[in-house]
């Protein structure tokens, strides 16, 4: 598990919770400081990560990178500081993954993919607007772990053609003939959108799709306010200069939401 932090410590406390408390003990923590003035550090090395300190903040894809080369394990999930995991997520990803050769990053699916289709997920309407940790559980009608784990049994049935940077699992392989996430896009922004067009290249594990039998809880937005003005667009300029026309049509098909049936 490689996990990516500037600052933002009650997210990053909150996350490191739901990680004890439901992740095999085996299971390798690599913390990424991204340059944070507050105790990011602290806490990553009192959870047991293995901890990797940056001076300053070198945006997102240097921290993953970072995170990915220090990794050795058969499968590397990157995860966002502001999400929640559930009850049995890693076994929920891992499983699905085994059991499709031709996948090559599984998402977890979360708050944020539940609306794009209303359809397949009713859960929806129940939701509340949980902003902070204290107010999670209500959010979820009492208690997020068990909507999470119901959920979870209910769709894993469920692979929608999305993607979900926020929670996902990548197998080995494939970062390795793929390399290193590209960090000529600035902080942040486009760099997750990159390596899932790239893994569609790949010829044997080419698959990227949410899947609906492990659901987390993304607050969203952690550090968004904290990027220089202007990262985006800049980004989104460096994104169309490699990729051009295609790689914008690719990207948008990212977000095709239909559900898949032929892995």
């Amino acid at each position: 598990m490689v996990v990516a932090a500037h600052n933002q410590r009650e997210f990053t406390r909150g996350f490191l919770g739901s990680f004890r408390r439901h992740t095999p003990g085996a299971t390798e923590l690599i913390g990424v400081d991204n340059g944070s003035d507050d105790d990011t550090a602290a806490l990553f090395a009192a959870a047991g990560a293995r901890v990797i300190r940056n001076r300053g903040n070198l945006g997102v894809a240097r921290a993953w990178n970072q995170g990915l080369a220090a990794a050795g394990a058969r499968h590397v999930c990157i995860c966002n500081n502001d999400v929640v995991l559930s009850p049995r997520w890693l076994e929920g990803l891992l499983r699905e993954m085994e059991g499709h050769p031709t996948a090559g990053i599984v998402c977890a699916c979360d708050n944020w993919r539940l609306s794009l289709r209303p359809d397949l997920f009713p859960e929806r309407e129940r939701i509340g607007s949980g902003r902070t940790w204290d107010d999670l559980d209500g959010a979820y009608g009492g208690s997020f772990d068990a909507f999470a784990a119901a959920f979870g049994e209910r769709h894993a049935g469920v692979r929608l053609a999305m993607h979900n940077a926020a929670c996902m699992l990548l197998r080995r392989e494939l970062v390795e003939e793929l390399g290193p996430f590209d960090e000529s896009f600035g902080p942040a922004w486009y760099e997750d959108i990159d390596y899932f067009l790239r893994t569609q290249r790949h010829p044997r594990c080419s698959r990227v799709y949410v899947y609906g039998g492990v659901y987390v809880h993304h607050f969203g937005g952690a550090t968004d306010r904290h990027l220089p003005s202007g990262s985006d667009a800049a980004a989104r300029k460096a994104f169309l200069r490699k990729w051009g026309s295609v790689g914008q049509a690719e990207s948008a098909a990212l977000w095709s939401n239909a559900v898949i049936t032929d892995l």
